[in-house]
């Protein structure tokens, strides 16, 4: 953390009781910065604006008793200030590249800081700006990105409930992304979830070439599953 002020202003300006604090107020800093609502806010706000918004909450919780017209108030301020404006930074520069990707412009490489939940936003628009096709079936579900196209993703219930999913389709999340298998699959999973009233889980996905291999014949009228049939 870069201070603002010298460490014989922050002992003149700053009550002792705040003082023994500072590494449980840093620690909450982040947690709220990362992990609640107010760190996704971050795209709401210009990064002076964004400064202020935090402070106050950080008030309520640590310096109700201090005066915000005081130099107490303000060596606060300049303090943690600092590194709430490099996290609004991080992440605008993030947000940026993002949607640069995201809209297929060049690029310049590099790893920013950014919210789960503003990169779930991503992954969802990248995915909801795609012209989907649906086929309906009884049920099953081939989805393509143009008319009579090849789908992408189909969606059977076999044994159970199950989204098989486009090597292709993936390659596009993780190249857009850089989410591995597991996360870039349950992001598909869940944007699938909303978009067609599902509740599956990453369980609940494989591969499009396991459908095609062992499952196409399911889709003949011949075939089905019959969980009760256990006659040899």
């Amino acid at each position: 953390m870069k201070y603002l002020i010298t460490e014989s202003q922050l002992n003149r300006v700053i009550p002792l009781s705040i003082r023994r604090r500072l590494g449980e107020i840093d620690d909450a800093l982040y947690e709220m910065l990362y992990n609640t609502d107010i760190g996704e806010a971050v795209t709401d706000y210009d990064r002076e604006g964004y400064i202020v918004y935090v402070m106050e909450y950080l008030y309520d919780e640590y310096f109700l008793n201090l005066k915000t017209s005081g130099g107490e108030f303000e060596a606060l301020t300049n303090l943690f200030g600092n590194r709430i404006g490099e996290f609004w930074d991080n992440q605008h520069e993030e947000t940026t590249l993002m949607e640069q990707r995201v809209k297929g412009d060049e690029v310049t490489p590099g790893k920013y800081l950014i919210t789960e939940n503003r990169l779930n936003d991503l992954v969802y628009s990248f995915l909801d700006s795609k012209d989907w096709y649906t086929k309906d079936v009884n049920g099953k579900l081939d989805i393509s990105n143009e008319p009579n196209g090849e789908p992408v993703l189909k969606y059977r219930v076999v044994d159970e409930p199950t989204l098989f999913i486009s090597d292709d389709l993936y390659r596009e999340i993780y190249g857009l992304f850089r989410l591995n298998e597991k996360p870039g699959i349950s992001r598909i999973v869940e944007w699938f979830n909303e978009k067609y009233d599902k509740n599956l889980t990453y369980n609940n996905a494989d591969w499009m070439m396991i459908y095609d291999e062992f499952y196409s014949d399911f889709d003949d009228d011949e075939f089905y599953y019959d969980d009760d049939d256990n006659d040899f």
